[in-house]
């Protein structure tokens, strides 16, 4: 590299690592991040520094807190460009930390990280399902589900719960 741009470099860094040790307070209101149902949060680079630790923690490779700083900050420079108005959603913030560990050689990292996303997808996936069947079963006893009030010839009974809950079952099948 030339010493001018190696130079213009040290100097963005150290800026940056400012913003990040000031707590991102003017980045902050330049980002807001998608959550998954829906809610905009204040983008937090902390949360994107903390996953990526967990992942180097996880595959017990060396690491330091510049090492973790600079990863992140490529991180945000990554998902740039899929930012709209300003707003980023967290699986495309995901997807850059992915895309930044393969990219910098930390292959082992970058497939920990991976891991722990599906993991994480997979618990997102069964709390929902749990909640579902409470809902299933409130909505049978509460005589919300129009199966209960039309079949006159059933009663709240353990057959009956099944015949509501049969019905949603199907639908939920069929959706996927």
């Amino acid at each position: 590299m030339k010493p001018d741009i190696v130079f213009y470099y040290a100097i963005c860094y150290n800026w940056i690592r400012t913003l990040v040790r000031m707590g991102m307070k003017g980045v902050r209101n330049m980002i807001s991040v998608i959550k998954r149902d829906g809610e905009v949060a204040d983008f937090n680079l902390g949360k994107i520094t903390n996953a990526i630790k967990k992942a180097f923690k996880a595959t017990k490779n060396d690491y330091n807190q510049e090492i973790l700083e600079l990863l992140s900050l490529r991180v945000t420079a990554d998902f740039q460009s899929k930012m709209t108005d300003g707003k980023v959603s967290v699986e495309q913030i995901q997807d850059s930390v992915e895309h930044v560990l393969e990219q910098t050689g930390y292959t082992e990292v970058a497939k920990a990280y991976i891991l722990y996303r599906k993991q994480r997808e997979k618990i997102r996936n069964m709390k929902a399902t749990i909640l579902d069947y409470k809902d299933v079963v409130n909505s049978y006893v509460q005589v919300e589900d129009w199966r209960v009030k039309e079949n006159s010839t059933v009663t709240y009974s353990v057959g009956g719960l099944i015949l509501s809950n049969s019905g949603r079952g199907n639908r939920q099948l069929l959706a996927l």
